[in-house]
């Protein structure tokens, strides 16, 4: 008695007999005798502080509450169970609660966060080493994905959870049986039937021999889903019958509903209308007891059909109506939109025409929301791909006979800009070999004429040289001393002061310079000629070699005299130790009016005392600049160099003209591509000679932004692992951090936005630990857009809002512009207009000051759409008219923007009661849609047209004109499958890559 009595009094010993009997209440499905013990068990565990025993027993109660269907407990506690689970470091519960939280998401038809809940709960598995709980959470995703209409994501999961079973070397024959059903029914949505059928019989052997009742229910579904496909109606129907039999003496209620759905289906198709209604309202009555939205929704549809067909109109109507509201409240856009266009042919078929188009017009308002999310299975997608050929067969004829008679004109252009291209290649060569061989004689480090160039560059953008200008000069500024290839080495390389002699002979090597440079045709070595004659010419008329004084001295030789001397003051040479800046500057000051002109010396005062000269020259060369990035005299942070192998001699100069050649070529990577790829191919030969690799990194930086533009995003995600890799062995953040960039544009190319996602955030983090005020701002309007692409639209007003603090933080217009048009048209479209409204306003005066003509158009057009959604159609009308009037938007220049702002102001058109002038608009944006092949912009139109139809009252036009649009999302879809399949070998280039 007293051994008794101990044990009842013995909190530790109650809990676990209160576990164990909750397990048995479980396994007997005494649901509320098992809630009671285990919520008993979590509160004796808790008592004894041993949190982790509580959760598990908690967990119990969670099961029970989900196989009763109490949603309402269920929620609580899941998220309670979440929250106490992480607090203990329970990571097995909560992995459990976050997959039971899926399923029952699932159960409601929110696919979305399903797929978030179990993607947590994989996570979780994989980090505990629960290999048996990570392949079963990667086969359920696979299923919800499949569910979602992402087939791409379900197979690569499936085919995850295959190998990573076979390669565990467990016995996890369950978790093998039932992703091998899937992969079988994922070939059947794909009607590679042959496949399908050999992955199904495979894993329905699979589980028979294990023993797992249910997943063999769901092989014989599936294996009757196939015969159906394949027309063979009489299996499919033996096929479900095994099904359904199977199904009842397992007491698989869902399951039975799912299959008595299914042959009402099959029944219809044969024409046994009373059998399928039959069997239709036998799954309806389980799933409205059992809660099951999506087979109630579907049975409902069914009926509705078949009362449609029957000539049953209002009974069909009603059927429709409770479809649409129950699919309405479980989230299931697709069923919602059958529903209503059941009811638009239903009020058709009793002659309600005005309604049957409201209806319609509805239907395509739902379908613009999201149309790819809600339509066809994969196998109606590889049926589109021949309807698409079929239907193009005559554009496409016509397009390739436009081609033909341009194509003469093409070519002629190609070979105009190939021989181009080689020619400023040369041009470059040129200019880096004379300068080479110039400086090795006269320059112990082999930098001056390279940091001349860059100083007159940055010089004369100040004083607002056009950019193509700039660029001319930073190269022809090196050859200013080339002349001095021709002066004696005794004269050249003398320590000492110079004798009259033979200064009058180092002057000479001013006219040999400009004779080497002489002849030339092209502008590059026409400037570098003019710099080598006119360099050492004074404002006050006593230079050499011609006395030229004041603006008859060209400006390019008036800002290289400033650069030169600077150098030459600052620079340490074995005559003198080197000047101070503060030194040099006062000489040049002293000097302006007499032998430099007076508004150089002013510009380049100002440009030292700014600290622009001083980060110019950080770290002994100029920084690298990361994609969109402002110059280094816009606050951005010194980037570190190239961190260089020791114990490695190289000749001097090498390193530099690395640093120049790369900077410059990135630098024009806008402005001049034929230049910028020239530059590239040059620093690329001379990395692979010196075998540097940091710097052959940098150049593969370049290679990989030319890929990416032509398209070649796989070539591009290699390279951009390497480029990362080699960054990081360096710890060169600034290039790890642009590589980053790139892979971001190579992922959201492919498709893969979470992976876009996830590289963004990684490219933020490095700009704010660089200090990069400016990139940091960049990299979180990127991510704002993918999260926009994400439908995650407050999370993109979050990380616009940040990108334009940190812009105006930073002076930076540009970017500021940028962020916050991208602010404003997100605010637009979550209805906040006064937020729009003001964000487009600032964005126009920052793209105005900052000279962003693109942004500005973006900007024009977001404050005319405000207006538009304030009501102010006047004001707006104004201002579309002023956006298509721009000679910066063109139909045939810019189609694409064009083509968005005619949209908007069609819709202007239409608010303001000009019908027919918006329909004649929305058609030219149809023609110029198809012409370019935008096909976002030609789903829209098309939608639009329809759209108007509808309100004038014209449905038959506007079922016809709903044909054309689905047929273009068709054609969208078939490309975004094609982008897929390439996402998928990317992915896995770029995976390991983020990974780190």
């Amino acid at each position: 008695m007293q051994d008794a009595a101990a044990h009842d009094a013995d909190p530790g010993r109650r809990a676990a007999a209160q576990l164990t009997a909750a397990q048995q209440a479980l396994a007997k499905d005494q649901g509320d005798l098992a809630v009671a013990s285990a919520l008993e068990a979590a509160r004796l565990f808790t008592s004894l502080h041993q949190h982790q025993q509580a959760c598990e027993a908690k967990v119990i109660a969670l099961r029970v509450h989900m196989n009763t269907n109490d949603v309402a407990a269920f929620d609580q506690l899941a998220e309670q169970l979440i929250l106490e689970g992480t607090a203990c470091g329970a990571w097995a519960v909560v992995a459990d609660a976050h997959n039971l939280q899926g399923g029952m998401q699932l159960r409601r038809g929110q696919l979305d966060d399903a797929i978030a809940s179990l993607e947590r709960a994989s996570t979780l598995r994989r980090d505990i080493n629960d290999q048996a709980g990570y392949a079963g959470s990667l086969n359920n995703l696979g299923l919800l994905h499949q569910r979602a209409g992402n087939a791409g994501r379900a197979i690569e999961y499936f085919l995850e959870c295959v190998a990573f079973i076979r390669a565990s070397g467990l016995s996890l024959d369950r978790q093998l049986g039932a992703c091998l059903i899937n992969v079988g029914a994922l070939y059947r949505s794909m009607q590679l039937f042959d496949q399908a059928e050999r992955y199904l019989r495979e894993g329905l052997e699979t589980v028979q021999r294990t023993g797992d009742p249910r997943m063999e229910l769901a092989g014989q579904v599936a294996l009757a889903d196939v015969a159906r496909d394949r027309g063979d109606l009489k299996g499919g129907i033996a096929g479900y019958l095994k099904a359904l039999a199977l199904a009842e003496r397992l007491g698989a209620r869902e399951e039975e509903a799912e299959v008595l759905d299914s042959l009402g289906r099959i029944y219809a198709t044969l024409g046994e209308d009373a059998l399928a209604a039959q069997m239709s309202r036998k799954a309806l009555d389980i799933a409205s007891t059992l809660q099951l939205a999506l087979v109630q929704v579907w049975a409902t549809l069914s009926l509705g059909h078949l009362a449609l067909k029957s000539g049953d109109a209002p009974a069909a109507r009603a059927r429709y109506e409770d479809a649409e509201h129950h699919a309405a409240l479980a989230g299931l856009k697709s069923e919602v939109l059958q529903a209503k266009e059941g009811q638009a042919r239903a009020s058709a078929a009793l002659g309600e025409y005005q309604r049957s188009a409201g209806l319609f017009e509805a239907v395509l308002l739902a379908e613009r929301a999201g149309h790819a999310e809600r339509e066809a299975t994969q196998v109606r997608e590889h049926q589109a791909r021949f309807d698409v050929e079929r239907a193009n067969m005559e554009a496409d004829t016509q397009r390739l006979l436009r081609e033909a008679s341009e194509r003469a004109r093409e070519d002629a252009e190609a070979a105009v800009q190939h021989r181009t291209k080689e020619l400023e290649f040369a041009q470059v060569e040129v200019v880096t070999r004379l300068a080479a061989a110039a400086e090795y004689r006269d320059d112990q480090t082999g930098q001056h004429t390279f940091r001349v160039g860059h100083v007159t560059a940055h010089l004369a953008e100040r004083l607002g040289v056009p950019a193509e200008d700039v660029d001319i000069l930073r190269l022809a500024a090196r050859l200013h001393d080339v002349g001095k290839i021709g002066i004696p080495d005794a004269i050249l390389l003398k320590p000492g002061r110079f004798t009259p002699e033979e200064f009058e002979m180092m002057k000479q090597h001013t006219l040999i310079g400009g004779h080497i440079l002489a002849g030339g045709h092209s502008q590059l070595l026409q400037v570098a000629e003019e710099i080598a004659l006119t360099h050492h010419e004074r404002w006050d008329g006593r230079g050499y070699p011609n006395g030229l004084g004041g603006e008859d001295i060209p400006l390019s030789g008036r800002l290289v005299s400033v650069a030169d001397v600077y150098d030459a003051l600052t620079s340490e040479r074995p005559y003198k130790e080197a000047w101070t800046p503060e030194a040099a500057l006062a000489e040049i000051e002293s000097q302006a009016g007499r032998q430099f002109d007076p508004r150089v010396v002013e510009a380049f005062g100002d440009m030292v005392r700014s600290g622009a000269l001083e980060r110019l020259n950080a770290a002994g060369g100029p920084h690298r600049m990361g994609p969109g990035e402002p110059r280094a005299d816009q606050g951005r942070a010194p980037s570190a160099q190239l961190t260089r192998r020791a114990a490695r001699s190289r000749p001097d100069g090498v390193e530099l003209r690395l640093n120049l050649l790369i900077q410059d070529a990135w630098d024009k990577r806008h402005s001049n591509p034929a230049l910028a790829q020239a530059l590239t191919e040059a620093a690329a030969v001379l990395a692979e000679e010196d075998g540097d690799d940091l710097a052959r990194a940098y150049v593969q930086r370049h290679q990989a932004l030319t890929l990416l533009e032509a398209g070649d995003l796989e070539r591009a995600a290699r390279l951009l692992g390497d480029v990362i890799a080699t960054a990081r062995a360096h710890a060169d953040r600034t290039l790890e951090r642009d590589g980053l960039h790139l892979l971001v544009d190579v992922c959201s190319a492919a498709g893969l936005q979470e992976e876009a996602l996830q590289g963004g955030m990684a490219a933020a983090d490095l700009s704010a630990k660089l200090g990069d005020t400016v990139g940091e701002a960049h990299a979180r309007t990127r991510l704002g857009l993918i999260q926009a692409r994400l439908k995650r639209p407050e999370q993109a007003l979050q990380a616009f809002e940040a990108a334009s603090q940190l812009s105006a933080a930073a002076g930076a217009q540009g970017e500021l512009a940028t962020s916050l048009y991208h602010l404003g048209d997100t605010a637009l479209d979550l209805g906040n207009i006064s937020l729009a409204a003001a964000c487009a306003d600032r964005s126009l005066q920052a793209a105005q000051e900052s000279a962003q003509t693109d942004v500005e158009l973006l900007a024009l057009g977001l404050l005319a759409r405000a207006k538009d959604n304030s009501l102010l159609f006047d004001e707006a009308a104004a201002l579309h008219h002023q956006l298509l009037s721009s000679p910066h938007l063109d139909r045939n220049r810019t189609p694409e923007a064009w083509g968005w702002a005619a949209l908007s102001a069609a819709d202007n058109q239409a608010a303001r009661g000009d019908a027919p002038g918006a329909r004649a608009s929305v058609d030219q944006v149809v023609d110029v849609a198809a012409q370019h092949q935008l096909l976002d912009l030609e789903v829209r139109a098309h939608s639009r047209v329809v759209e108007l139809l509808l309100t004038s009252g014209d449905a038959p036009g506007a079922l016809v004109q709903l044909e054309r649009e689905r047929a273009a999302r068709e054609r969208r879809r078939s490309l975004h499958h094609t982008t897929e399949g390439r996402g998928e070998a990317i992915k896995a280039l770029v995976t390991p890559v983020l990974a780190v």
